[in-house]
């Protein structure tokens, strides 16, 4: 697929340092970009092709990135019924790498891309790693689900190994803790990311030996909500700094969080995002929650525009206080098939539950919210296993938790003996009443 001198030169800027550019020099690339990529889905992508059409809209009409909202929003439903007809007619099949969603919105399908595609995402994201401290040559251990590119996994990087640049290992998340804790200090890595609540479970078992052998510069937790108990106890178990990063499997890396404090800088060099409240696109104001559209900027084999990536988020401002000049996400709250029910009838996520003081109970390991009803939800609570809770522990926690006026729920506190996983190690932290 030939994408001429217009593409190599966007490459070569999305590789550079965008996040120093100035913002009428960022957005001409963005703009170049989106063109380029409109006219290819309509003219490459059967499915794109007809929704274009029978939306009236022409690719000529993106003049400005404002433009960008005459395109029909897409969902993964959408994606998944259209089949190959989602994937562009002048790539060669054959060259195309599947990449299997979670499906923790859904049903899970694949994310087609050329290794080409794979390599400038994975640039980026090291990128950003990169920006934050990590150096090329840290051993880094990632504690989820084995998957391509990771030692471990079924097509590790051969060059990448030879070189010494960004090893990385990966330890499987279903595994003990006390086994997880093993290979770790067997690796003895200088970076340690992985899924956030398997990190702060692991956290929760360290003891002085092991942190005597275990000393990581970074602790980069993904790939689910990290908790205010969660993120407590990556910090003091293993006592380093956290660094929160928020990917899919459809663009990989899209946000990492301010080193100055807990807003999260979108990355603008691979995507558009947008915050929408309603089913019309409307956009969210800043501090304001909605669901985030996703327009991959250099996704082409399987392009995604406008595209539901099926999270509720809180927008930020245009500019964090740090002084970045980068839109921004206030908070990331978690998947749109948690939402609860209000009892007004109205839905909300139920991130508001995660309330500062959960992080301060002592004997807690983690804990999960399931509703029961439009007005009520169970907390289940799971105790470190040498840290047994105080008798009167459960009530105690009803009754601060009561003290919260802002919450449309009653909460019912339950100390219980497991909260399973999902198969992968992911951890369910919301479960609405429909799958209770």
């Amino acid at each position: 697929m030939n994408r001429g001198v217009g593409f190599a030169r966007d490459l070569a800027w999305a590789m550079g340092r965008p996040h120093r550019a100035d913002r009428a020099s960022l957005e001409a690339f963005q703009l170049r970009r989106l063109r380029a990529l409109v006219r290819h889905a309509h003219d490459h992508v059967p499915f794109y092709r007809r929704r274009f059409e029978a939306a009236r809209f022409d690719p000529g009409q993106v003049r400005s990135l404002a433009d960008l909202e005459r395109i029909p929003i897409v969902d993964k439903e959408e994606l998944r019924e259209a089949g190959t007809d989602c994937i562009a007619d002048n790539v060669e099949r054959g060259r195309l790498i599947a990449r299997p969603t979670s499906g923790t919105t859904s049903l899970p399908f694949d994310v087609w891309r050329t290794r080409g595609e794979v390599k400038l995402l994975t640039a980026v994201a090291l990128r950003r790693l990169h920006m934050h401290g990590i150096r090329i040559r840290d051993h880094r251990v990632v504690v989820k689900s084995p998957e391509p590119g990771m030692t471990g996994g079924p097509e590790p990087n051969p060059i990448h190994a030879r070189l010494g640049f960004n090893p990385r290992v990966g330890v499987d998340a279903t595994h003990s803790r006390d086994r997880i804790v093993a290979r770790l200090r067997e690796l003895r890595p200088d970076v340690i990311s992985g899924w956030s609540q398997a990190l702060a479970d692991v956290a929760s078992i360290l003891r002085d030996e092991d942190r005597e052998v275990l000393r990581p510069r970074l602790i980069c937790p993904g790939g689910e909500t990290l908790s205010v108990r969660a993120r407590a106890l990556i910090t003091s178990g293993f006592r380093a700094p956290i660094l929160d990063r928020y990917a899919a499997d459809e663009i990989m890396q899209m946000a990492d969080e301010c080193r100055a404090g807990r807003t999260f800088h979108l990355i603008e060099s691979t995507g558009l995002f947008e915050v929408v409240t309603d089913a019309e696109g409307t956009h969210a104001r800043p501090g304001e929650s909605g669901e985030l559209l996703l327009t991959g900027l250099f996704s082409w084999s399987m392009p995604f525009i406008r595209y539901r990536i099926g999270d509720r988020v809180t927008a930020g401002e245009l500019g964090c206080p740090c002084g970045a000049k980068v839109p921004t996400l206030l908070r990331v709250e978690g998947r749109t098939v948690d939402l609860f029910e209000r009892p007004d009838g109205g839905r909300i996520h139920p991130c508001v539950l995660d309330l500062p003081l959960l992080a301060e109970v002592p004997w807690l390991q983690k804990y999960q919210f399931a509703q029961e009803s439009p007005d009520r939800v169970v907390l289940r609570l799971l105790p470190m296993p040498v840290a047994a809770p105080p008798p009167d522990a459960a009530a105690e926690l009803e009754r601060r938790i009561a003290g919260d006026r802002s919450l449309p729920w009653s909460v019912r506190c339950e100390i219980v003996g497991d909260i399973e996983h999902r198969p992968g190690g992911k951890f369910r932290a919301y479960v609405p009443r429909a799958a209770n």
